[in-house]
């Protein structure tokens, strides 16, 4: 059976997808398969991709109705225990990251690690409180491994056009109780030329977001959880982001603890 299938999702990326295909093709645990999708590029990707074509399970170059469009088609290709969406420009922290998360395949249906932006900035921050963390962020696409099994009878909403994988996260976690955990590992280096990174598009992920929130819960609910979100923020999120301090220390932390990490899966391996 194999343990991972990796989705590449691309359009007009050329240089990005040479990255992303490279650190794939570079790890040292080869027990996976590579799904790559693309968006009928006009800039070279498909001649970059049918030149990798050995490395590469499955791919097809073709017209899509968008990043959630191409997703699905991948997801349809899989055939791997765990899926991870590793989009063009998006690249593995390192050679070994498959052989360090292979250790923590236990069944568990979501497993979350960390992406770092601009090779130092932790993308997303591990919380607690999961309800609120996926309020006010979401787990990182490129960092998160999710069991087939929960696309049997899952596809991502096409037409939402930038958060149809945070929807996923509330039906799957919120309303349906999957299991999750996180886990230490650095997974990769998220591009950070994205449409949800895009500061233009903030006022549609938010009514996108509030849209899916409004589909799946009561207003009275939505209006206590957006109370609850607040106070949250106030208390605890928005005052570490503000202190540059509070900031550098539980960066300098997490940075320890996925080092620290690293050395344990590496010595549970050999």
């Amino acid at each position: 059976m194999i343990d991972f299938s990796i989705i590449t999702v691309n359009y007009n990326g050329v240089e990005g997808l040479g990255k992303t295909i490279h650190s794939v093709i570079s790890q040292n645990y080869r027990n996976y398969e590579y799904i790559v999708i693309d968006g009928g590029s006009t800039d070279g990707s498909k001649q970059l991709i049918e030149q990798n074509r050995k490395n590469i399970t499955f791919w097809c170059s073709e017209t899509d109705n968008g990043i959630y469009n191409a997703m699905n088609k991948g997801i349809s290709h899989a055939t791997g225990d765990y899926l991870l969406f590793l989009n063009g420009g998006d690249v593995f922290h390192s050679y070994t990251v498959l052989s360090e998360v292979k250790s923590h395949l236990d069944g568990t249906d979501i497993i979350s690690g960390y992406a770092l932006k601009d090779n130092h900035t932790y993308l997303n921050i591990h919380e607690e409180n999961v309800l609120m963390m996926l309020l006010h962020s979401t787990f990182s696409h490129q960092a998160t491994f999710i069991r087939r099994e929960l696309f049997d009878n899952y596809k991502y909403d096409e037409h939402l056009k930038i958060v149809s994988d945070w929807e996923a996260w509330i039906d799957w976690i919120i309303i349906r109780n999957h299991t999750y955990k996180y886990i230490d590992t650095i997974v990769s280096d998220y591009d950070f030329s994205g449409i949800s990174s895009d500061s233009s598009n903030w006022g549609e992920i938010l009514s996108e977001r509030q849209y899916v929130l409004s589909s799946h819960f009561p207003a009275k609910v939505v209006d206590n959880l957006m109370k609850c979100n607040d106070f949250y923020l106030k208390t605890h999120y928005k005052y570490i982001d503000s202190n540059p301090y509070l900031k550098q220390l539980a960066y300098a932390i997490l940075k320890s603890i996925a080092f620290f990490g690293k050395l344990i899966n590496k010595k549970s391996i050999s």
